[in-house]
């Protein structure tokens, strides 16, 4: 592998890094923002809650108690709107950094490919079955990866989500 080959693929993967370091930065501050609205809407919630509950406490308790079932039902709902959108959050990031991945990993694998054509090229006594079994090998690991993603990727979609929950019936 001549040095300027080298010096192409470090540059590929230098900008493949910074890609995914994007991604993730660009997620935590999405997550950040989520955290900090549910924070604020359950607080805002808790206080108007706290005093609807000291008007009517003293007045009518069974108001009272309407009022705090109430304020339990809509925080729950909060809740679990949050972790939707934290789950969204989550499978969206995965999606891109596997997309991103597996078209590094196939950029990659063509140049590892066209260095070893260029290494064994400039070998003596040339082996075309080395170079051929070196071929074999790459492409079935690169299948092998493939399937990988397309299983993780798949396993993490809100499908086969709901079917994990559903027992896989589809409601």
């Amino acid at each position: 592998m001549k040095s300027n080959q080298l010096n192409e693929l470090q540059q590929k993967n230098l900008e493949t890094y910074m890609k995914l370091a994007q991604i993730s930065f660009d997620n935590t501050q999405r997550l950040m923002t989520l955290q900090m609205d549910v924070a604020r809407k359950l607080f805002e919630d808790g206080l108007a809650n706290a005093k609807a509950q000291a008007k009517t406490a003293s007045k009518d308790p069974q108001q009272a108690l309407n009022l705090q079932s109430q304020y339990a039902q809509e925080s729950t709902q909060a809740i679990m709107d949050a972790t939707r959108q934290l789950a969204e959050l989550c499978n969206a990031s995965y999606g891109e950094c596997a997309q991103l991945l597996t078209e590094q990993y196939a950029s990659g694998n063509k140049d590892m490919a066209t260095s070893m054509q260029s290494l064994f090229a400039d070998l003596p006594g040339q082996n075309s079955n080395l170079m051929e079994n070196m071929n074999q090998v790459m492409s079935t690991f690169t299948n092998a990866f493939e399937q990988f993603a397309k299983a993780s990727t798949a396993s993490l979609s809100p499908k086969a989500e709901t079917k994990a929950t559903t027992g896989g019936k589809r409601k």
